[in-house]
């Protein structure tokens, strides 16, 4: 084989490799996903929103926190991995990785800051199931 079409077979084999790797490690690494929308209203008085198509936090003073929990089942000892995203995720606390047997109680700690601007927010949490 000439080096030219060595040099042009090598990144093809290479790229290939990467793209079957990449479908193999989430079909048998990653089991399930959840997504959660969440909603905050940062405002004078504190609300509560009882809704359960999402996490929501209701009215929430500058200064004040809230805790929610959403509920994740497993059919054997899993690790979960939770990442958040959107407008207030930075008040947030959460465990980011985590074991799971059955049913598990996640819990989401909201920190409202002091100085935090009067106004609507909104962000996802994502929960993925690893084997």
């Amino acid at each position: 084989m000439d080096s030219k079409r060595f040099w042009i077979i090598l990144p093809i084999t290479i790229i290939i490799a990467v793209i079957l790797a990449i479908i193999i490690y989430q079909k048998v690494i990653i089991l399930d996903e959840y997504e959660y929308d969440m909603y905050l209203t940062v405002g004078e008085v504190t609300g509560i929103n009882l809704d359960t198509d999402a996490i929501y936090f209701g009215t929430v003073r500058p200064g004040d926190g809230v805790t929610k929990r959403i509920m994740i089942s497993s059919d054997g000892r899993r690790l979960a991995r939770l990442s958040a995203e959107g407008d207030f995720t930075e008040w947030l606390s959460y465990d980011d990785e985590l074991f799971i047997e059955g049913d598990r109680e996640i819990q989401i700690n909201l920190k409202v800051p002091g100085d935090a601007q009067f106004g609507k927010y909104n962000g996802k949490i994502k929960v993925i199931i690893l084997r």
